[in-house]
């Protein structure tokens, strides 16, 4: 079975492989009970099915499984805390010493407490470092298995699929394509319509609330010599007379203004729509064009991300710490159709 991430990063000499004695672990937040029973759930609906699982699917289910609990099993805590208790002891010690001295400090005493400090200082940077890349690699792992065994206990698996590497390909550089991969798929999905489909759905919506707004008998009241205020107000008066008693208001200000000025109001949604696509710097792709460059790169990304596994597998093997990628495919992880 392949050694996990976790494993490799726990050496024998790792100051987080063992607690301290008598250390006692802080209790578990409120919500701690329901998600481990929801990881439960999920484990025994994966078990179920495991058996259907291809043979390495099956061990590298088992090897992520074994990578969390080790995970789970790790504190970095208590010795970061004891690290910075070091420090802090360093640095009491020479403001202790500077203040019985006084005057007469001894250079030599004060350059070796500060190399002192500068030691702790980098140890404790250390440790940071460290628990920052075993708790990365946890929550990198823990998400991964949280996804592979919901398509296992699915039954959403296949065969074991065999995966070519090119020749000079790493880990790094698979990640970048990968990267490459979901910023031209983020900007598919961010493109526009074609300009004409947009310029026809939108005249027919402007269509549309012109005549809604339209009096609802003819009258030749915008043809007299009234005011256009005084003309205004005695078709709102005469043929909307909802809108003055309160009881139902069925006056669309913005449809009436539609209706009395069509032309020169789709005019000018149509000059800034126009505008707008010439000052655009995205695709412009009809729907079905869209659907199938979603898929090729879908297909696309699929294929990087079991290099990408396969990469990584292959890394664990020759007993190298790896960190598995939030998001990545759970079937690109276990190698499987």
């Amino acid at each position: 079975m392949p050694r996990s991430p976790i494993h490799l990063a726990l050496s024998p000499g790792d100051p987080f492989a063992a607690p301290p004695a008598g250390f006692a672990p802080a209790p578990p937040n409120a919500g701690a009970p329901q998600l481990r029973q929801d990881q439960d759930a999920r484990t025994t609906a994966a078990d179920a099915a495991v058996d259907r699982l291809p043979p390495r699917g099956a061990e590298r289910l088992e090897a992520l499984r074994t990578d969390v609990r080790t995970a789970e099993a790790v504190d970095h805590w208590p010795s970061i805390a004891r690290q910075q208790d070091r420090l802090n002891a360093a640095k009491f010690a020479r403001e202790s010493y500077l203040d019985r001295a006084g005057p007469d400090a001894d250079p030599r005493e004060i350059k070796r407490m500060d190399a002192e400090i500068t030691r702790e200082q980098a140890t404790l940077r250390t440790l940071q470092a460290q628990a920052k890349k075993v708790t990365a690699s946890k929550n990198g792992v823990s998400e991964l298995l949280h996804e592979v065994e919901k398509i296992v206990a699915r039954g959403m698996i296949g065969a074991d699929v065999e995966v070519n590497v090119p020749d000079g390909t790493t880990i790094e550089s698979q990640r970048k394509v990968i990267a490459d991969l979901y910023g031209g798929i983020d900007q598919v999905k961010r493109s526009w319509p074609p300009l004409e489909e947009v310029l026809a759905d939108e005249k027919e919506l402007h269509d549309r609330k012109a005549k809604a707004g339209a009096p609802d008998v003819e009258c030749g009241v915008l043809d007299v010599g009234r005011g256009m205020r005084e003309r205004l107000k005695f078709v709102v008066a005469n043929h909307w007379p909802q809108h003055f008693d309160g009881s139902k208001s069925s006056f669309d200000s913005e449809a009436f203004i539609r209706w009395l000025a069509a032309d020169q109001i789709w005019a000018d949604a149509e000059r800034q729509l126009r505008s707008r696509y010439e000052n655009f710097s995205g695709l412009v792709l009809d729907d079905a064009e869209k659907a199938n460059r979603l898929r090729e790169m879908n297909d696309q990304l699929l294929e990087a991300e079991r290099i990408e596994g396969e990469l990584i597998w292959r890394a664990i093997g020759r007993g190298e710490a790896v960190t598995w990628r939030g998001g990545m495919s759970p079937r690109a992880a276990l190698g499987v159709n």
